[in-house]
């Protein structure tokens, strides 16, 4: 391997590590001379793209902060950052399940200012998840499906939003924590076998302490609950979502 890729592929191992926090000034002379001192700026613009795209969070954060050749190069490669195109955003997070949450979050969180203005325009696409009981009477399985995972949508944008500083997205969580709350009281006399689960599934993503009770009753059994182990499983399963137990 040529010594000064291997250099490279090094210098990017090191990057790697949270606890270093390297500047423009900074000379990677890390293998023993006559390796020549490299700098960032020094590196040419593909290989400094080709190493941010394997940072998220806080290293990628630490890496564009690095010196301002580097932010500008990274500035322009639009792939590295949440896509200015709506339709593209909104398709992503369809395609994302829930269980990868944490992806979205530091993937889109290299740039939280502009994550936040694309997810406020994405949320409406997500919203009115709500099915009344008697359309949901006559509903296909299906159709209730697609409610379902509209809703864990919004839950996912909201949460992404608010892992991003939009402080707005716990007061919308509470607000749709309370009706659904609402839907269950007055459901709970008769437990509706679908608008009860319903209801209560889409609650488990506002309060995970509730994942663990529809496990059992999914594992058991348990009446409105057919036994379903591939379903005990999965909401047996905890996520990461920073607005869980905000209510």
């Amino acid at each position: 391997m040529n010594i000064k890729l291997l250099h490279y592929f090094y210098t990017s191992i090191f990057l790697l590590n949270s606890s270093v926090k390297a500047t423009d000034q900074d000379c990677f002379n890390t293998l023993s001379d006559p390796t020549p001192k490299i700098t960032l700026s020094s590196l040419p613009s593909e290989i400094v793209v080709h190493m941010a795209s394997y940072l998220e969070g806080d290293n990628f954060i630490n890496f564009y902060r690095t010196s301002h050749p580097t932010r500008d190069r990274l500035m322009k490669e639009k792939s590295l950052f949440i896509s200015d195109d709506l339709n593209q955003v909104i398709d992503q997070i369809q395609k994302t399940p829930i269980e990868e949450l944490k992806h979205l979050i530091d993937l889109w969180g290299r740039n939280k200012r502009k994550s936040v203005s694309m997810l406020r325009q994405a949320i409406p696409s997500f919203e009115g998840y709500e099915i009344f009981e008697d359309y949901l009477q006559e509903s296909k399985p299906e159709e209730i499906e697609f409610a379902r995972k509209k809703f864990m949508n919004q839950v996912m944008v909201l949460n992404l939003l608010y892992a991003f500083g939009d402080k707005k997205a716990l007061k919308t969580c509470e607000d749709i924590y309370l009706k659904i709350q609402l839907e269950l009281s007055a459901e709970h006399a008769e437990v509706n076998s679908q608008h009860y689960k319903f209801h209560r599934e889409n609650l488990s993503l506002l309060t995970p302490n509730i994942r663990k009770e529809i496990s059992r009753d999914y594992r058991e059994g348990n009446p409105p609950y057919e036994r379903d182990l591939q379903k005990a499983e999965f909401y047996s399963k905890d996520l990461y979502l920073p607005l869980a137990n905000k209510q």
